[in-house]
């Protein structure tokens, strides 16, 4: 079961990241009781790091986590986790929770300009882990007035960025 209260940390974590300067998109890792495993945030500007975006730092900090669990990679241990993140994650963090095992995705606004779950669900062909994207247990936009704040963020960080016409950012369809 989705849970609110792990989505509306993910959005303080947006907001973090966008007062750091940078993308604002948050991350929550949750265990099978709903327990928070590891968070992130995007750091991508500040860091210089391409790759730090939430949802890889999230899987980064729960290390600790995936090493309590054991090596044995057939027990699955990540399938327990559900990922929360403000945005659709992209294909780089798609992949990445892919090869985490992680059983579950909600996201709290749909990515029009980089979001990889329709690439991902339509490229089970080429999915080297025969079609586990499809499989994945994915929610999107759980929470239309969160979709909405995010929404509001991105379009937020478009317009600090000089770039809103380029990125609107629309309203989601509830919404309208």
């Amino acid at each position: 079961m989705i849970e609110r209260r792990w989505m509306e940390r993910a959005v303080e974590l947006a907001l973090r990241s966008l007062e750091e300067g940078t993308y604002p998109i948050g991350a929550v890792l949750t265990d099978a009781e709903g327990r928070p495993v590891a968070e992130g945030r995007n750091r991508v500007l500040p860091t210089g790091d391409p790759t730090a975006h939430a949802e890889v730092e999230a899987l980064r900090n729960a290390a600790a986590w995936f090493r309590a669990q054991g090596d044995d990679r057939r027990r699955r241990p990540g399938e327990a986790l559900t990922l929360y993140t403000t945005l659709e994650p992209c294909l780089m963090c798609g992949r990445a929770i892919l090869f985490a095992q992680v059983g579950a995705v909600a996201w709290g606004a749909n990515d029009p300009y980089g979001g990889g779950h329709r690439i991902l669900q339509a490229q089970s062909h080429y999915d080297g882990h025969r079609g586990r994207w499809s499989r994945l247990r994915t929610w999107a936009e759980p929470f239309p007035d969160l979709a909405r704040e995010i929404r509001a963020l991105m379009r937020r960080w478009e317009g600090l960025r000089g770039r809103l016409g380029e990125f609107p950012w629309p309203e989601p369809e509830e919404a309208r």
